[in-house]
């Protein structure tokens, strides 16, 4: 899910081709923003607290930064993986999220049937998994798209995960956000997904 976009978009009826579009004029007007800071690199690209975001970052010199943040977010077992950009139409979207409500319902389920030893490994009492059946999420946890849909996500089960929500989820969401906020994206048109092997994730 989009939840690293907590910034407010434009709407549908304002027409947006893709996600790709509705990315740049994010950057646009968050960088508008009174209280607006580019986010630096590291130190040496820092000539002053309001110096401009980078116009090209390689992939390699990202990749860097991204492994030393997530050693700052001691994020374990991730593996950063390289993905393009396919953006789709907001019709595309919309099925894609109707799928995902189904297709998660399924994963909950299977979590219960199947994982139900990784569950009591991340925490999960024995009411929470029964409430997995259910469809019920259990606190402080999010049904998390390894890959989002705008970045090459399916909308199958395999795509889905459970993830601790503070400070696992958003912390992995950072690792997009940072490479929106540095024109990453919007110049390659590509992304580094950090992806994990499993069924749920907790740090």
């Amino acid at each position: 899910m989009l939840e690293w976009s907590k910034r407010k978009l434009q709407t549908k009826s304002q027409a947006f081709n893709s996600l790709v579009d509705a990315y740049d004029d994010l950057l646009v007007e968050y960088k508008d923003a009174p209280n607006y800071q580019a986010l630096p690199l590291n130190e040496s690209s820092a000539t002053d607290s309001k110096a401009e975001i980078s116009s090209f970052i390689t992939p390699e010199a990202m990749e860097a930064e991204l492994q030393q943040l997530l050693e700052v977010l001691q994020l374990q077992n991730i593996t950063l993986v390289l993905q393009p950009v396919t953006p789709k139409t907001w019709e595309e979207m919309n099925f894609c999220y109707s799928e995902y409500g189904r297709v998660r319902l399924e994963f909950l389920k299977l979590l219960v049937k199947n994982f139900q030893d990784e569950c009591l490994a991340a925490g999960l009492r024995e009411d929470e998994i029964h409430g997995l059946s259910q469809g019920i999420t259990p606190e402080n946890f999010n049904t998390h798209l390894k890959f989002p849909f705008d970045f090459g996500g399916m909308t199958n089960i395999n795509n889905l995960s459970l993830v601790q929500t503070h400070p696992t989820h958003g912390n992995l969401h950072k690792i997009i956000d940072i490479q929106i906020e540095n024109n990453f994206l919007k110049n390659h048109r590509k992304i580094f997904v950090p992806t994990f092997k499993g069924r749920i994730y907790h740090g």
